[in-house]
């Protein structure tokens, strides 16, 4: 799908989804060969960079990866009628100010648009150490977005634990590829990836009553210095 500037977006809204984020991550994207998105959600990232030779979003919630699939219909208009895209919430989004986000005579037309750009991308429904394992070589780049420290179950309880946070720094340091990760600024987080490169973020929150616009500084975790983008080969 387009924006009205002509760039591509995500078609799903998501709980952290990183539609502002990703302008700043994209440039920071090293030289790769494969791409992989260990904590898809909404794939902005994937939606918004320029196609890589091989790309793989993986996701450990199988509803989205079968949205992502096949186009699962009853799912995407859930996702997009929920307030706040909140997996945990039953209640739809409503509005006295404006008419729904869904446009029912689209649904057949996002999807398809959506399903054109990952026609050529691998996509997997594994656990995150199962991945990197799967797809970890030289010349792969990891983009990983996990849930916020604090709010590891606003995805689906018991699907990433605190503890994970522990696991996934311990596997990192033993990437052969590269990465960046986006995350929340917080003292355990600094703490358990204090041996790579962290550099500050500014950003704004897309969803949320009370938080939305809001100005808030995000990490990103990297495992080289970003130099000047260089072309995919």
């Amino acid at each position: 799908m387009l924006e009205g500037n002509g760039q591509r977006r995500s078609f799903l809204s998501w709980v952290g989804g990183k539609s502002l984020l990703a302008e700043k991550i994209i440039p920071l994207i090293p030289s790769h060969k494969c791409y992989v998105e260990a904590f898809a959600g909404a794939a902005w990232v994937l939606f918004k960079k320029p196609e890589s030779r091989a790309e793989v979003i993986n996701d450990i919630n199988v509803d989205l990866v079968t949205l992502y699939r096949v186009g699962a219909a009853r799912f995407y208009y859930l996702i997009r009628s929920r307030f706040s895209s909140n997996l945990n919430s039953p209640s739809l989004g409503i509005s006295t100010h404006r008419g729904p986000r869904l446009n029912l005579l689209r649904i057949e037309e996002e999807l398809s648009a959506a399903h054109l750009r990952l026609a050529g991308v691998y996509i997997e429904n594994l656990h995150f150490e199962k991945l990197i394992d799967r797809y970890d070589r030289a010349h792969t780049f990891f983009y990983l977005d996990p849930p916020y420290y604090g709010c590891e179950n606003h995805y689906g309880k018991g699907l990433f634990k605190r503890s994970d946070f522990a696991v996934l720094a311990a596997r990192l340091a033993r990437l052969k590829g590269r990465f960046i990760m986006s995350i929340n600024d917080t003292p355990e987080i600094r703490n358990l990836f204090g041996r790579f490169r962290i550099r500050e973020v500014a950003t704004r929150y897309t969803v949320g009553q009370a938080d939305k616009g809001k100005e808030v500084v995000e990490l990103l975790v990297m495992n080289y210095k970003p130099g000047p983008q260089q072309p995919r080969k």
